[in-house]
């Protein structure tokens, strides 16, 4: 059994302030940086925070000199912003410690790379996938300048490169990018947060394109570590449990269905019931079933979601317009426009394609009943 291994793979603090010889004045920042570090290491970021702003603010009052040590200054106050999850703060720190790294006329090294690493992924944690990827693709040209393809480092890079973009919607970049990393890094020793969120992006991805077989091998594959480790009420298990599910329905929609149902369980018991996860869950567990011939059932759940009426609470639009399909395949064309108007009542982005396919039906509806408007 493989047990998940949490470790930090994302910022590094790679620089330790080098020996010098001062006085104790002049030694409070170097004192500053060792207790921001220990703090830090002891997980209190607050203190790390603190303490390495005051190391920053000294710094600069007693030597302000642009090289190293400013540096490593720099790159701790980073990590910390990180997993602070002060991103903005984050960014600045990071580039400042590249602009620090240019001014030094310092060569395109590891030290350079992991300063360009960690600056990608705070971009990437801001829905930034621009900057994110431009960043993550010159950290990944750098490294493959000193390491193999198989090493950690250049397969974390590709992982991260690759989710970014799938966000911006180059997947068949992505999937080559995964598919080498995958391809590199073999049958892992241990599993770390990295391989399972890259597993899962890989997977979802693989199901974009229509790959579903491949999909669920990936997807199955975090679903077990993290039934193997207990983490069944996380949202993390839940998104698997449902992206497999729709993995599923194009190889066996009845398996899909048990999925479906455990995901739906899931998702009822931690109360995430009013997420757009959720939302469409429901919409693709109920289409699920009327493939096998339970539309009764899945009206039931269309319904239940809050389909039914614009006055029991939040409305889905898919769930509206799946409702309506039902309705019209049952032959009640009355119903069928009601709902289907309804749902275009709520679609707020009239350019959408949730709304040109409630138009589409609408139209086949009146097409059909020789409705012409």
């Amino acid at each position: 059994m493989l047990y998940i291994v949490m470790k930090r793979i994302f910022i590094v603090v790679v620089c330790i302030v080098s020996g010098m010889s001062f006085s104790f004045a002049q030694n409070d920042w170097v004192n500053q940086y060792t207790l921001a570090q220990e703090a830090f290491n002891a997980g209190n970021l607050e203190n790390a925070t603190a303490m390495g702003k005051q190391c920053l603010d000294n710094y600069m009052k007693q030597s302000g000199e642009i090289g190293t040590n400013y540096r490593s200054i720099l790159r701790l106050l980073s990590t910390i912003a990180f997993e602070s999850s002060n991103f903005e703060e984050g960014i600045e720190y990071s580039k400042k410690e590249i602009s620090v790294l240019e001014q030094m006329a310092s060569p395109k090294d590891l030290t350079y790379a992991g300063a360009l690493y960690n600056l990608g992924l705070m971009y990437r944690q801001l829905d930034n996938n621009e900057e994110a990827q431009n960043n993550l693709a010159e950290t990944l040209s750098i490294y493959l300048l000193y390491y193999s393809p198989n090493d950690e480092e250049v397969v974390n890079c590709k992982w991260k490169l690759a989710t970014v973009k799938t966000s911006l919607g180059l997947k068949d970049e992505a999937a080559t990018l995964f598919d080498e990393a995958f391809t590199a890094f073999g049958n892992p020793e241990e599993i770390t947060p990295d391989y399972l969120q890259a597993c899962y992006y890989y997977g979802s991805l693989l199901v974009e394109i229509g790959k579903n077989s491949e999909a669920v091998t990936y997807l199955n594959n975090v679903k077990t570590i993290y039934e193997d480790n207990d983490y069944q009420d996380s949202d993390e298990y839940m998104s698997v449990v449902a992206t497999m599910a729709n993995a599923y329905r194009q190889i066996d929609k009845v398996k899909a269905e048990e999925l479906f149902a455990l995901a739906t369980e899931k998702f009822k018991s931690t109360n995430s019931v009013n997420s757009t996860e959720y939302a469409n869950l429901v919409n693709n567990r109920a289409v699920n079933l009327q493939a096998l011939g339970k539309s009764s059932e899945a009206e039931a759940l269309l319904t239940e979601m809050g389909g039914g009426s614009a006055n029991e609470g939040t409305v889905d639009v898919s769930s509206l317009n799946n409702l309506a399909a039902l309705s019209q395949q049952r032959g009640d064309n009355k119903k069928a426009e009601e709902l289907y108007l309804q749902a275009i009542e709520l679609v707020e982005d009239k350019t959408s394609s949730s709304y040109a396919e409630v138009l589409e039906n609408l139209a086949v509806l009146y097409s059909n009943t020789g409705k012409l408007e």
